[in-house]
């Protein structure tokens, strides 16, 4: 393993599982196995998961929405914000995302913001399917009365 490769991981220029030597496919099963466990309800495995995805490569997008959503879980706003802001600058059509941002922002008392973010959830989903975007409009209509 080339010092150089280290320091480019670590100067942002090389994802860290490519500077390991990790083979290809490592961080999305991470990521997949975050998502299992957080549908287990098994958050702290979870969480090991979501944060060696993003260790490995801070691009992975499953990685940060994994961990903001934990966060959200957890109450931790702060923490959320970050993560959710993440996933939303690597995929901003993720009703998912959108509407556990828009309910940070909102349970943070930024009302205004938090419904930009409640409808763009709203409107990734025009078929009403996903229960995200449907909780986000719950949201919306709760803001709007």
């Amino acid at each position: 393993m080339s010092t150089n490769r280290i320091q480019d991981a670590l100067d942002g220029k090389l994802p860290l599982s490519s500077a390991l030597g990790a083979p290809e496919g490592t961080t999305e099963l991470f990521a997949l196995l975050g998502a299992q466990y957080y549908g287990q309800g098994r958050y702290e495995d979870a969480r090991s998961m979501f944060q060696g995805a993003a260790a490995l490569d801070s691009s992975n997008y499953y990685g940060h929405a994994g961990l903001g959503a934990i966060a959200l879980i957890e109450e931790d706003l702060e923490g959320a914000r970050t993560h959710l802001l993440r996933a939303y600058e690597l995929n901003a059509k993720d009703p998912v995302v959108c509407a556990n941002l828009g309910e940070v922002l909102l349970r943070s008392g930024e009302s205004a913001e938090a419904a930009r973010y409640l409808r763009e959830a709203a409107s990734l989903d025009p078929e009403h399917l996903n229960p995200y975007a449907n909780r986000a409009r719950g949201m919306l209509s709760a803001i709007d009365s």
